[in-house]
């Protein structure tokens, strides 16, 4: 089959979405697919730039197409990509639309659909209640009159990670075709003995070497991912917990919320036990799994994140929320707690973590990464999204 994959960015800084397209396309052309990827470009992410962040695309059986974005960058469109799209869309089977609100996406998959190819949208978390309450009236607008609603409703099916986040948005596009796929890792690529050398990073962060415990946040700092919550946690459990230390290691997105971060750690009693740094990135920022015992992802909303596969594959112990959408953590896999999305379930799941021995973590960690291997490697995958294009499953 020949697949184009459609996502607004390719920029590793936008989170998890240019991750599972960087992996599905190259899930796919394992099995012989011909995949095309078209993305908007940004100065973050030029097209050497991808290449160089997801290295494993520079295969015969994939094609990157990234393509400016017009006037006004807000709208997420492309002239360039339009005058493209009977090129783009020659010989598709399916289109795999990797987002919801860029103007491209519904550009695209309306032409897909007058061609009588097959859309599939994977949603990534941008539908569910939480998400939706965000800038309401830009999303009611692009719903209404931009086509964005119109390309979800005529999809051939909505993707979701999980069955929870299928049933969180079952309100916005009620009676819509489904399917369940979750993400994938590459495991050859993630491992404790890969991780990078931590010499730089304990030379910039001396107190690390002297934490018992060090809390891992890893992701990026915007209000959805609930950085501040565990902020408060931490600083709640700190009095208890001489030993630990929480290390914030994000991706710069909201500055003012930054700001706004930084002066509570500066104003708090334990400032020298919090580290706060944006200056990590690339492949290189995982050295912070190797100075770290537990993972924190206190979301307000994830679809089937990324940063909880990896942490996961890397054996570390999970803090999350339940609109994570992964109860089993705390259920079936043993890797970690759950908890609500607000201070006193994050305080309540931080202290439960740090009472436990330095054993009992290793063994939730190595639950975490068997899982992970059995379950969702980028070809087992791969092969569902080939059956779901096929219209062998929902």
């Amino acid at each position: 089959m020949k697949i184009l994959l459609l996502t607004g960015s390719m920029d590793v800084s936008a989170g998890g979405p240019p991750r599972v397209v960087a992996g599905s396309a190259i899930g796919l052309a394992s099995q012989g697919h011909e995949v095309k990827i078209a993305s908007l470009a940004s100065l973050a992410a030029p097209e050497e730039k991808i290449l160089e962040d997801f290295s494993g695309l520079a295969t015969p059986n994939i094609s990157l197409h990234v393509y400016p974005a017009s006037l006004p960058h807000q709208l997420g469109r492309s002239a360039m990509m339009q005058r493209d799209l009977p090129h783009m869309l020659d010989g598709c089977s399916a289109v795999h639309v990797h987002g919801v609100w860029e103007q491209c996406l519904a550009d695209v998959a309306r032409a897909a659909t007058k061609l009588g190819i097959p859309v599939f949208v994977s949603a990534h978390g941008m539908l569910d209640p939480w998400s939706m309450r965000q800038s309401r009236w830009k999303k009611v607008i692009a719903l209404r009159l931009l086509g964005t609603g119109k390309m979800l409703r005529s999809a051939k099916a909505i993707i979701y990670g999980t069955q929870d986040e299928r049933q969180d948005c079952a309100s916005v596009l009620p009676g819509s075709a489904s399917a369940i796929v979750p993400n994938g890792i590459a495991l050859e690529s993630l491992s404790l003995d890969q991780l990078p050398d931590d010499t730089d990073l304990l030379r910039r962060f001396p107190q690390l070497a002297d934490w018992q415990t060090t809390i891992l946040f890893f992701s990026r700092i915007h209000p959805k991912k609930g950085v501040n919550l565990l902020i408060d946690a931490f600083l709640a459990c700190a009095p208890e917990a001489p030993g630990a230390g929480l290390l914030i290691a994000g991706i710069a997105q909201d500055a003012e919320f930054e700001t706004l971060l930084r002066r509570k750690i500066s104003d708090s009693s334990y400032a020298d036990r919090i580290i706060f740094t944006t200056d990590l990135s690339g492949e290189e920022a995982r050295v912070v799994f190797r100075q770290s015992e537990i993972f924190a992802l206190p979301s307000h909303q994830e679809g089937f994140s990324m940063a909880i596969l990896e942490a996961m594959a890397l054996e570390k112990p999970l803090l999350i929320t339940d609109r994570c959408h992964l109860p089993d953590v705390s259920g079936s896999w043993a890797c970690g707690v759950v908890v609500k999305d607000d201070i006193a379930g994050i305080t309540e799941g931080l202290r439960e973590l740090l009472a436990k021995t330095p054993d009992a973590l290793n063994c939730m960690g190595q639950n975490g990464r068997r899982v992970v291997e059995q379950n969702f490697s980028w070809d087992a995958v791969a092969r569902k999204l080939g059956r779901l294009y096929r219209g062998e499953m929902s």
